[in-house]
């Protein structure tokens, strides 16, 4: 009974079948372990946005010293440039285009339109350029007359 169960478990079980087998689930749970850290990291952006962006509404607040405003300044400065440095390492396209949405909101309350243009411009989806734009309208509205003129 032994030796029948033997050659019915050969014969379903071919080494070619168990090695495709084994080189899926691992492509997987590469492809799903790679996912978690894109996830991770945009959470992570996401949540330094929200702090830079308290720092960015006091910085701007006249009636602060000019030295705590000079401090919320160094503050908001090195929450942008951790979340930036972050963005370039998430990997997969929609989880980029919402931590790079999470920045552009950061610069427009840190008072840098500019900034906030330039990382515009990288942003690939269009569901998240409209997002972002009926968010802050001053970004389509530039971007309709650009391509008016093109």
């Amino acid at each position: 009974m032994l030796k029948l169960f033997r050659r019915v478990r050969d014969a379903f079980h071919t080494p070619e079948r168990s090695r495709d087998r084994q080189s899926s689930d691992v492509a997987s749970t590469n492809d799903a372990r790679r996912m978690r850290k894109a996830t991770r990291r945009a959470e992570e952006i996401r949540s330094i946005c929200e702090l830079g962006r308290m720092h960015a509404r006091s910085m701007r607040d006249s009636s602060l010293d000019p030295e705590l405003v000079a401090n919320e300044r160094k503050s908001y400065d090195a929450y942008k440039r951790d979340a930036m440095a972050l963005a370039r390492r998430v990997t997969d396209p929609v989880l980029r285009d919402r931590s790079v949405s999470h920045i552009i909101d950061l610069c427009f309350d840190g008072g840098e339109e500019e900034q906030a243009r330039a990382f515009f411009n990288v942003v690939q989806s269009d569901f998240a350029r409209r997002e972002i734009s009926t968010k802050h309208p001053q970004l389509a509205v530039e971007q309709l007359t650009r391509s008016s003129v093109a």
